[in-house]
């Protein structure tokens, strides 16, 4: 994790980082605030902290199209410093809700689709989903 954090954020090993990682691996919650992009890409970090220590599915809402899209890509690259198999997918206004996999540890979308796709139809088609997010990161 750590040459992810220096490879993205060239500084590892601070006060708050510290601070921050051991209330995710409590299962606490952390708030976070920074301007792009460092702001994405700690919160992903942070978010790959959490999906390695805990067996779980989060949900992150990102603000608007063009931040999914960032944080998105943000993700892919994290992931890949990191080795892979940290599974994330995007659910758009199109995704099917059968596309979405058990083994799926991060879900990244907007409001819109939280509003007009996955509350509205919560009951049938989005149920599976719903059961398994265990967090939701805003």
């Amino acid at each position: 994790m750590a040459v992810a954090w220096r490879a993205l954020i060239s500084e590892v090993g601070l006060a708050w980082q510290a601070e921050a990682l051991g209330a995710l691996r409590k299962g606490l919650g952390v708030a976070l605030v920074a301007p792009p992009p460092l702001g994405p890409a700690m919160l992903l970090l942070l978010i790959a902290e959490r999906l390695a220590s805990h067996d779980e599915t989060l949900l992150l809402i990102a603000p608007d199209a063009a931040s999914h899209q960032d944080l998105l890509a943000a993700a892919r690259s994290i992931d890949a410093l990191l080795g892979g198999g940290r599974p994330h997918q995007s659910i758009e206004s199109a995704t099917p809700p059968r596309t979405i996999t058990g083994q799926t540890g991060l879900l990244i979308t907007t409001p819109e689709v939280v509003h007009q796709r996955l509350l509205r139809q919560h009951q049938r088609a989005w149920s599976a989903l719903w059961r398994r997010i265990d967090g939701v990161v805003l």
